[in-house]
């Protein structure tokens, strides 16, 4: 049998580590989207840069599950006391967090120390787009628009993502 999903504490420490120790090849390209892990119950995103410029935390209910009834309420939501719970997992690792935000199936917290030089780098990369085609979608076939360029393709196979089954835990 496959082993399950790993812990939120092993994904929490290997997104981390994403953000800020991992160098990023001087070719990577990091969409601006960040990186996503699923972890027991939960799937967690990891935006290396926000509009503020500082790295966000997701955390989105594992699939939900809608009510039947007229008003479509989820029946699987965070708890309002998993965002505070993990800011202080933060500030236990040392890392700062800010603002949070709550929306019953997704919570955000905002961290004050911006993300590593090298992945920032990578969302700017990827946010000039190609150098030659001046978009970020000219992988796409010819016939489907495209250009059938392979830099999004070369660059996101350089980058390096997180892994929390890689034992990615010491993120100093």
């Amino acid at each position: 049998m496959p082993p399950g999903p790993p812990s939120i504490e092993a994904g929490l420490s290997a997104g981390l580590c994403w953000l800020y120790r991992i160098v990023q090849p001087d070719n990577a390209l990091v969409d601006w989207r960040g990186a996503g892990l699923t972890v027991t119950g939960r799937r967690l995103r990891f935006l290396p840069v926000s509009t503020a410029g500082t790295p966000l935390i997701v955390v989105d209910a594992d699939l939900p599950r809608w009510g039947a009834d007229t008003t479509w309420v989820a029946l699987n939501t965070l708890p309002v006391t998993e965002l505070p719970c993990l800011a202080r997992q933060l500030a236990v690792l040392g890392i700062s967090a800010g603002q949070q935000h709550y929306r019953s199936v997704t919570g955000v917290i905002a961290l004050d120390v911006p993300a590593h030089p090298s992945l920032r780098a990578a969302v700017q990369r990827y946010v000039r787009g190609c150098p030659r085609h001046r978009s970020v979608v000219c992988d796409a076939a010819v016939r489907d628009g495209g250009h059938t360029c392979t830099w999004r393709t070369e660059g996101r196979r350089a980058a390096r993502w997180p892994d929390a089954a890689a034992n990615q835990r010491d993120w100093r």
